[in-house]
C-alpha cells in the first residue's frame, strides 16, 4: 500500500480501479446512499453508479469490496465499505473485513492498480490513528488517498 495526497478522483481514467467509502444503506429508489465525501463526489460524477452499487448490494445480501466496470467508458468504480448505515460512525470491525477483501482481490489482480479515500476519516468520525494500522496489509498496488 502507498499513501498518496490530494484528490483521487481529480485524474481519473480508464485502467486503475477507483473506491470509495460507502455504507450499505439502499433507499426506497434502490440507489445506494452516498452523500458525503469521495462517494458524494463520484456519484455526482457517474449519477447512475449509485443504483448499479445498490442492485448490486440487494443482490449480493452483504458486501464488502464491490466493483463495477462500465464496458463502455473502461472505467472501473466501486464501494470499499465503512459503515452500515449514513448516519453511523465508521465501524473498525467492518473496515478490517474491507481492507481483508481488497487486499484479496489486489492480490489476485496484481496487474491492476486499485485508488482508495482513507477509509473511516471524515464522515466516518474516526482518526488516522485508529484506521492506520488496518492498513497495513494492503499490497503495493493499492493507493490510499488523502486530503493534506
Amino acid at each position: 500500500m502507498k499513501f498518496m495526497f490530494g484528490n483521487m478522483l481529480e485524474a481519473i481514467e480508464p485502467g486503475p480501479v477507483y473506491l470509495v467509502t460507502t455504507n450499505s444503506y439502499i433507499r426506497k429508489d434502490g440507489a445506494l446512499v452516498m452523500g458525503r465525501g469521495a462517494a458524494r463526489q463520484l456519484a455526482g460524477m457517474f449519477p447512475k453508479l449509485p443504483y448499479a452499487l445498490g442492485e448490486r448490494i440487494e443482490h449480493l445480501g452483504e458486501y464488502n469490496v464491490g466493483v463495477l466496470t462500465d464496458t463502455a467508458t473502461g472505467l472501473s468504480l466501486g464501494a470499499f465499505q465503512v459503515k452500515f448505515n449514513f448516519a453511523d460512525e465508521a465501524d473498525l470491525d467492518l473496515i478490517k473485513r474491507s481492507v481483508a477483501e481488497l487486499t484479496q482481490v489486489a492480490t489476485e489482480r496484481s496487474d491492476r492498480t486499485f485508488h482508495l479515500n482513507y477509509p473511516g476519516i471524515g464522515n466516518g468520525k474516526l482518526s488516522i490513528d485508529d484506521v492506520e494500522h488496518l492498513l497495513e496489509p494492503l499490497p503495493d498496488n493499492v493507493m490510499v488517498w488523502r486530503f493534506r
